[in-house]
């Protein structure tokens, strides 16, 4: 009767060493059957979550989502307030009606627009309607600020250009 588990063809040392060694049989060895159920185990476990690893991987998610959206809400509203403190901390110019009505032309053009003074000489010519913004040069512009042609946009850019009150 020939050798159950035969060798492959390898050198002397090694076949006399395994020889050495008592034979047990692989499949019941302590070393096989240890790495076996570790394989099978790791096997089984890929792709596979507990319902309590689900949870907490919506929770975390749950978490930097709101992180993030806090952060966008929270940091442009904190700073059009600071920009406001700003503007609000440096002292307004009071003018009269008859001051801002001197300041009627292309290259030196203010309005009034809510009893505030805006000096847009600088935009005159970069406004989209063209000349129609020195048709209240010197003058109250509220109607023709508010008047459909105009986006919100403008809310916010009218006041790079403010100067001052208006004196009632």
């Amino acid at each position: 009767m020939g050798d159950p588990y035969p060798m492959p063809e390898m050198n002397a040392n090694l076949r006399i060493r395994l020889q050495i060694l008592p034979s047990i049989p692989p499949a019941t060895s302590f070393w096989y059957l240890t790495v076996d159920n570790l394989i099978a185990q790791s096997v089984n476990q890929i792709g596979t979550c507990s319902a309590v690893s689900y949870i907490m991987m919506i929770i975390v998610a749950a978490l930097v989502l709101g992180v993030f959206l806090g952060a966008l809400v929270l940091i442009p509203r904190n700073r059009n307030v600071q920009e406001v403190q700003l503007k609000s901390n440096k002292p307004s110019k009071v003018y009269n009606k008859a001051e801002v009505s001197v300041h009627n032309k292309r290259t030196d053009c203010w309005i009034i627009i809510k009893n505030k003074v805006y000096d847009v000489s600088s935009y005159v010519d970069e406004h989209p309607g063209g000349d129609a913004i020195l048709a209240h040069a010197g003058d109250d512009a509220t109607k023709g600020f508010y008047g459909p042609q105009h986006g919100t946009r403008v809310f916010d850019v009218i006041e790079d250009f403010c100067i001052g009150d208006l004196r009632l």
